[in-house]
């Protein structure tokens, strides 16, 4: 069975038009959905990093967090055979920030 992995942006909740798409899109479909808007995953910096590309048994408490999240958002990407992002286009112009 296909494993697709689901990613929403939108800030809108239910009232997002993407939202609403996806969710038509997926309907009746098993699938992994991330929101991003409602459990923001942290931007890159030294932190994050360091946490990334350190031994687990040397981080603090939330750096650990942060390396387990960082490794179960690959694992979710890498075991997808389609990935379906919902975001803000505007014109045919996808926002990236």
């Amino acid at each position: 069975m296909p494993n697709t992995l689901v990613l929403k942006s939108s800030l809108l909740g239910d009232n997002s038009q993407s939202n609403q798409l996806i969710e038509q899109a997926i309907k009746g479909k098993e699938v992994v959905v991330r929101d991003l808007a409602a459990n923001p995953v942290p931007q890159l910096d030294l932190d994050v990093m360091t946490a990334i590309n350190s031994p687990i048994e040397s981080l603090t408490t939330e750096l650990q967090q942060i390396q387990k999240l960082s490794d179960e958002l690959i694992a979710e990407l890498k075991a997808a055979d389609t990935v379906i992002i919902g975001a803000l286009c505007i014109t045919l112009v996808c926002q990236l920030n």
